[in-house]
């Protein structure tokens, strides 16, 4: 699966696109949720990290956006955005 570079986001949480052919999404990671995983006080690099190293369970949000099912805590915060 196809994914841009992960970016910050303004709110320190982190942020990139999947490109399918069935459709375009942003998936976000939200600054609480990487606050809560990583502390408060975690860089812009440890948090693109955390999200790297986790991108199974993030990727679960998407799979749930565009499949169907339920996606275990953590992840059940990440936010996944149609861009078509």
């Amino acid at each position: 699966m196809p994914f841009t570079e992960m970016t910050m986001t303004e709110h320190r949480g982190v942020t990139f696109a999947v490109t399918e052919p069935d459709g375009n999404y942003r998936i976000t990671v939200p600054g609480d949720m990487l606050d809560d995983e990583c502390g408060a006080d975690a860089d812009n690099a440890r948090r693109i990290a955390w999200v790297e190293g986790n991108l199974a369970g993030v990727l679960s949000a998407y799979g749930a956006r565009t499949e169907g099912g339920y996606v275990k805590s953590p992840y059940n915060r990440v936010m996944v955005e149609d861009l078509d």
